[in-house]
């Protein structure tokens, strides 16, 4: 009987690479499913490791872009430094609708995350210019900010396009888990 290559080992789906290092990718299960990597460095005896999560669909945010529109200035910045925890490639900044929608036009960002009460251009105003001058299959998802759910708001913001609402105070889990939803390929 051959023995497996030692680069190889059949019993665990492990992988060595250079002896020194080992991956392993299993199935996950789960309602999501995906793939884990599991990765193994053994250096001069000593052995250190970790997981990876890699679930389908979950995308990733380098390389992307996202602007925060919020006039209260601690919470642009409470959002600012989720979005870079989250690794996004360029976060910009803008303290109310009427420079946010000269920095969307602009520069064209990923998604756009602004407060609904501004002044002196609120979120509403700011959304009805944007969908107005965005172009056939040029759509940046907004997602509002709000501590206010009344219905008339909310009737008003879905009919002028908003991609989603989150409620304040943010949370960097319900921040991600918004993003995934909203900068995800249409189908």
């Amino acid at each position: 009987m051959r023995q497996p290559s030692p680069l190889y080992n059949k019993t665990t789906s492990e992988i060595s690479v250079y002896t020194n290092l080992v991956f392993r990718a299993c199935r996950s299960g789960g309602r999501r499913g995906g793939y884990s990597l599991h990765v193994k460095i053994r250096l001069f005896g000593f052995e250190a490791g970790g997981r990876l999560g890699m679930a389908m669909g979950v995308i990733s945010f380098n390389f992307r872009s996202a602007l925060v529109i919020e006039d209260q200035s601690f919470i642009r910045g409470v959002i600012v430094r989720i979005l870079r925890q989250l690794d996004f490639g360029a976060v910009m900044e803008a303290e109310d609708g009427s420079s946010g929608l000269s920095v969307a036009l602009e520069r064209r960002p990923d998604v756009i995350i602004a407060d609904i009460d501004m002044a002196p251009v609120d979120g509403l105003t700011f959304l009805q210019h944007l969908r107005s001058r965005e172009t056939q299959g040029h759509h940046i998802p907004v997602v509002f900010l709000t501590n206010r759910a009344d219905k008339e708001t909310v009737l008003k913001a879905r009919d002028l396009g908003v991609d989603a609402f989150i409620a304040k105070p943010v949370t960097l889990v319900s921040l991600r888990e918004k993003l995934q939803v909203v900068m995800a390929p249409r189908r």
